[in-house]
């Protein structure tokens, strides 16, 4: 190989390198929304201002009035599994009006 091709692919290697931890940094930043964690219903009732932290860091402060309705109409021996927030992400590879919903059966069912 000529000197002159290997920088090229040198070049293009190094290009798609920067293109790939650009995309993969973009990626993160536009889930930065996301919770990192995710708590139960009882631990989340048992907190003064119930909340979870972001993948940004940032507080999701859940209203206490929606927690309590939430725990009206979930038998109270699943207060210790059913962890929130629940997660619902679109799936547009799979086409149009396709979701899924992160967590597991009990979280699916609420």
């Amino acid at each position: 190989m000529s000197p002159l091709l290997g920088d090229v692919h040198s070049f293009e290697r190094g290009f798609i390198d920067r293109v790939s931890r650009v995309l993969t940094q973009e990626i993160e930043r536009i889930n930065d929304h996301l919770p990192r964690e995710t708590r139960t219903l009882k631990e989340l009732l048992g907190m003064r201002e119930p909340k979870v932290l972001t993948r940004a860091g940032d507080e999701l402060i859940m209203d206490r009035r929606e927690l309590e309705l939430l725990a009206d109409m979930v038998p109270a021996q699943h207060h210790d599994k059913l962890r929130l927030p629940i997660v619902i992400l679109r799936m547009i590879e799979m086409g149009e009006g396709v979701y899924m919903i992160c967590g597991g059966d009990l979280e699916a069912k609420v």
